[in-house]
C-alpha cells in the first residue's frame, strides 16, 4: 500500500522560552528543541510545520492543538510534560484521548 507523506507539526511550550531570533531575558531560555525537531524532520524528507511558542496554559494549549490537528497528520511537543504545576501535556494528551508514543529520556551527565 502507498500512503501520504505525512505532515508534522511540531509545538513547543513554556512561558519561559523565546523564539531563537529573539532578545534573551532574565529568566528566559531560547526555543531549541523546535528548530533541531525541524530540522531533523527536513533531513528525513518530511513535512514539518513548526507553531509558535504556546505559554504555560491549559485552555490555550488545548486550543492551539486541536487547531493543529485540523491541519497536520502528527503532533511533536516538547516541554510541559514534568512534574511542575505549570507542565500541562499529560493532561492535555489525556483529554484529547491521544496516544502518547514517547515521553522522558532516562539520562544523567
Amino acid at each position: 500500500k502507498v500512503y501520504r507523506q505525512p505532515i508534522v507539526g511540531i509545538l513547543a511550550t513554556g512561558s519561559e522560552l523565546v523564539d531563537i531570533d529573539a532578545p534573551l531575558e532574565p529568566g528566559k531560555i531560547r526555543n531549541s528543541n523546535g528548530p533541531m525537531i525541524l530540522s531533523q524532520l527536513k533531513q528525513m524528507n518530511i513535512d514539518g510545520r513548526m507553531y509558535a511558542l504556546e505559554a504555560d496554559d491549559f485552555d490555550a494549549l488545548l486550543g492551539r492543538v486541536r487547531a493543529m490537528l485540523q491541519e497536520v497528520d502528527a503532533i511533536i511537543t516538547t516541554g510541559g510534560v514534568s512534574v511542575g504545576d505549570y507542565d500541562h501535556l499529560p493532561k492535555l494528551y489525556e483529554a484529547l484521548g491521544a496516544v502518547e508514543l514517547f515521553n522522558k529520556v532516562g539520562m544523567r551527565p
